[in-house]
């Protein structure tokens, strides 16, 4: 301590990381430092900086001989020492600045004509920066604008236009299209991979192309030898197996008949699958109705119509829509179906169902006392539910809160139809529902989903029914 010229004023403190009292002999400031500092540097921190400026003192006279090689005038007196920022101007682009005398030889004079020197530096000969970009396969169409600036190109690979930056082709490459697709080639490769994976862990053998997790992949099942094509992202989330080897595969028309026939029953409407409903006869009985090959695989002996536990027949069903006013003007379709019917009253044409009226409720929608009024303006709606993923379809008349009361539910509008009057929307949505379900589209939402206002089977899943079909359904049934 008393070599750095410091005179302690306490005992020593045991260590020498612990602080240690002093005073400085030259500057008379106390200090408290540690042994271990003393022995890296100086003593007194004032001292010691006092050093180092006497040692970094330039005269004005030299300082001023710096900034004249520099390229730089003076425009202020001399601040006294070398740190500190002195204004000048330069002679070459004639900006303020303000450089540092000590910084002169490592930093340069002005900073705006350093930029400028880099810069130039950096800048590539036009023959140079053409094949650079003829290297990465890119033909320029104007002329060369600098390497930091974008530069119009075509791709010679694919044909598009592009513009990059010469000085980022080694970072980003040259033509983005072509950067885009190869990047797509990429991961669906990654994907397909991930794919044939999944449908060798599910017993099938790929066979085709390969387009996407969520799109069918030709396959060949090893247990069957039966093609079929499973979606990978089904075997992934599901564990999706052979349709042939669980019985699940498309029944055919041939098939379709001889499970009708165990089931004393005879296809005669057109069959599309097996999941679609079709009208069929019943042997015993030769009334006709619509169900499922499906439901019918399930089904044997009489039909609703002959069995002993039947509730209704057609002509006494006939009779009880005349007994309630109601003069049906097509065949009884069936208890909890819509019966086009024309009330005797008021002369509306409507669609009731049977099994609704013998619960009590009024068959004719324009003489009933309360709900919609088939005579006030009706508006026809399509909404959206993207929580549920779910398409309604109802009428409502133009003055009710209907659709105000679905948009609380969470539903959105996605189309709306005006009408004078309730006859030809309550006609069109009738039929049209009566479309829907006749494809075999399940229901979407449940009765407590849409809480205390009705309507969930009116529902149906978007996957199931799109927009453009119901929009399509509703235009033709405008114009017939």
């Amino acid at each position: 301590m008393l070599d750095a010229g410091l005179r302690p004023l306490t005992p020593y403190p045991g260590r020498v990381d612990a602080k240690w009292d002093a005073v400085c002999k030259r500057c008379g400031d106390q200090v408290s430092t540690t042994l271990e500092s003393v022995r890296r540097s100086c003593g007194c921190r004032r001292c010691g900086r006092a050093e180092t400026t006497r040692k970094q003192a330039v005269s004005e006279a030299e300082a001023r001989k710096r900034m004249r090689a520099a390229g730089l005038t003076p425009t202020a007196p001399y601040p006294g020492n070398s740190s500190t920022p002195w204004p000048s101007t330069c002679n070459e682009c004639e900006a303020d600045c303000k450089p540092r005398v000590n910084a002169l030889r490592s930093q340069g004079g002005c900073m705006a004509c350093g930029r400028k020197r880099t810069t130039e530096a950096r800048l590539l000969a036009p023959d140079e920066a053409l094949a650079r970009m003829q290297s990465a396969g890119l033909k320029p169409m104007v002329p060369y604008p600098g390497s930091g600036k974008p530069w119009r190109s075509k791709c010679m690979r694919c044909g598009e236009e592009t513009s990059p930056r010469l000085n980022s082709l080694a970072t980003r490459g040259g033509c983005r299209h072509c950067a885009i697709r190869l990047e797509a080639e990429r991961r669906l490769e990654q994907s397909r991979s991930a794919a044939i994976k999944l449908l060798d862990q599910a017993g099938y053998e790929p066979i085709g192309p390969y387009s996407g997790l969520q799109k069918s992949f030709p396959a060949r099942c090893r247990t069957c030898g039966k093609k079929s094509s499973p979606r990978p992202s089904d075997i992934r989330d599901h564990g999706s197996s052979c349709v042939h080897c669980s019985g699940r595969s498309a029944i055919s028309l041939a098939e379709a008949k001889r499970i009708a026939k165990r089931a004393n029953r005879e296809i005669i409407g057109e069959y599309r699958s097996g999941h679609v409903a079709v009208e069929v006869r019943c042997l015993r009985c030769g009334n006709t109705m619509s169900t499922r090959v499906t439901t019918l695989k399930k089904l044997a002996g009489a039909c609703d119509y002959c069995k002993p536990t039947a509730q209704i027949r057609p002509e006494e069903a006939v009779e009880l829509m005349r007994t309630v006013g109601m003069e049906p003007l097509e065949p009884y379709p069936g208890a909890r179906k819509p019966w086009r019917a024309r009330c005797t009253t008021c002369g509306t044409v409507g669609g009731p169902q049977l099994g609704n009226i013998r619960q009590g409720q009024g068959p004719c929608v324009a003489c009933g006392e309360s709900g919609f009024d088939v005579r006030r303006p009706t508006t026809l709606y399509v909404l959206f539910h993207d929580e549920f993923a779910a398409i309604k379809v109802g009428i409502t008349n133009s003055d009710s809160k209907r659709i105000k009361n679905m948009k609380r539910l969470g539903f959105r509008v996605a189309r709306i139809y005006e009408f004078q009057e309730g006859s030809e929307p309550l006609r069109i949505e009738t039929l049209l529902l009566r479309q829907i379900r006749a494809n075999g589209f399940r229901q979407a939402m449940t009765q407590g989903q849409m809480g205390r206002h009705r309507g969930a089977t009116e529902t149906f899943p978007r996957e199931d029914v799109s927009t453009r079909w119901i929009y399509d359904k509703i235009r033709r049934l405008q114009a017939s």
